[in-house]
């Protein structure tokens, strides 16, 4: 199973533990003892207090069942698998392999065998380990300086706890049946023993530690029983493992996960946001760019706008001198041109007028077929290219003579200057 490491950033943690009643919030700052910081009558008090990112909770003991058993291999790989099945011939899965929360310390190997100590949640657990109180669940027993080859004992929330190490390894952890030692919390501790001896679990006990307040009449009863003399101290204060036991909820866990979707959502959105953001914000920086290009352009054309005037001005008189500068528009020579056209009798003018748009011929014909002929001598004449020659059909006056108007239309009549 995955295990969760102790955290090493410079923040501060907060770790909840049950203490002799109640329970004890205690700051835990980097590479430093924790530090006792409050006494809580119930864990609930502090559940709406802190975020869970920041707390480690150490369940009771008795919130958690704990076996260690000897297991034929030294492969890691395959003892989740060996373990899961070794819960379920002890009973101790009721729910699916997801939904059950256990997580296992190996302690020694030898000869091919692992020694494995197991911890695992029942299938109900108070409601207030439920409300995704902590990031990081354990059980409390890990979480104390135990001695090497030690049997421990101390109260936690008005039951007496008991924890047994082989070597400096935590191999054993559970209540008693009472809060004191008396005839039969001695015969549970008793029988506890020479069932790890018999398991070679533990090969030898060099003493037994009382934390807390102890009477004499029970530290007499276990000497008596053990033939050890005990050593009765404070509780001391708390440390990290070295290695936390994942036993998070799955219910907390459905919600840390619910949680972590929520989280990534909204840095999905905030990204979103900040790239519609910087697309909006490069857009308006261009608009303003092109903005300022007009208006430089608009500052620019105000300037010169008296030239600009000025200019279409001369253009206007330049274009009406235009063909008064041109020797084939001057009137004389464009009559001269026509006229030399004239067959000696046939044709004659009655009008001649030269204007901006080019030239206006009037005449008379002794036929239609004499205009006609007239009219395609001006359109080969090469003095006259500058114009396009038009000439409607000749109207048949009264006296049977052919009237016609031909227009000569400049290739370079002038236009209006914009």
């Amino acid at each position: 199973m995955k295990r969760q490491k102790t955290s090493k950033k410079a923040e501060s943690k907060i770790l909840l533990l049950p203490a002799v009643e109640g329970w004890t919030l205690w700051e835990v700052l980097p590479n430093h003892l924790p530090v006792l910081k409050q006494n809580l009558a119930e864990l609930s008090n502090f559940v709406k207090q802190e975020k869970a990112e920041k707390i480690i909770l150490g369940f009771p003991v008795r919130q958690v069942f704990c076996f260690s058993l000897w297991l034929s291999t030294e492969d890691k790989t395959l003892l989740p698998d060996l373990i899961f099945t070794q819960l379920e011939r002890r009973g101790l899965v009721t729910r699916s392999r997801e939904e059950t929360i256990f997580d296992y310390r190996v302690i020694a190997t030898e000869a091919g065998k692992s020694l494995t100590l197991v911890a695992i949640l029942p299938s109900q657990l108070p409601e207030v380990y439920l409300q995704n109180i902590a990031e990081t669940y354990d059980v409390s027993a890990r979480f104390y300086p135990l001695e090497n080859n030690q049997l421990t004992l101390w109260r936690e929330i008005g039951q007496l706890v008991i924890a047994i190490t082989r070597n400096d390894e935590l191999v054993h952890f559970q209540t008693l049946s009472a809060s004191e030692i008396n005839a039969a919390t001695i015969q549970e501790m008793l029988c506890l023993y020479l069932e790890l001896e018999s398991q070679q679990i533990i090969s030898e006990m060099h003493g037994v530690t009382l934390w807390g307040n102890f009477s004499n009449d029970e530290i007499q009863k276990i000497q008596n029983t053990f033939h050890i003399t005990p050593k009765a101290e404070e509780m001391p204060t708390p440390c990290l493992p070295k290695q936390f036991f994942s036993l998070t909820p799955h219910t907390v866990r459905e919600i840390q996960t619910l949680h972590a979707k929520e989280e990534r959502n909204q840095k999905i959105l905030k990204m979103a946001l900040a790239g519609y953001g910087l697309f909006l914000g490069l857009w308006i920086l261009q608009l303003l760019f092109f903005y300022g290009r007009v208006y430089l352009i608009h500052r620019e054309v105000k300037k010169d706008a008296s030239l600009v005037q000025s200019l279409k001005e001369t253009a206007t008189r330049w274009n009406a001198l235009g063909t008064a500068l041109q020797p084939d528009h001057y009137a004389a020579e464009v009559l001269y041109q026509c006229a030399r056209l004239l067959p000696q009798e046939g044709v004659r003018f009655t009008l001649f007028e030269v204007n901006e748009s080019g030239v206006v011929l009037r005449g008379e014909a002794t036929s239609v077929a004499a205009a006609s002929d007239f009219f395609e001598k001006l359109n080969k004449n090469d003095q006259l290219l500058a114009y396009q020659w038009q000439m409607p059909t000749p109207a048949i006056l009264p006296n049977d003579t052919a009237q016609f108007q031909i227009t000569g239309n400049s290739f370079n009549a002038p236009t209006q200057p914009q």
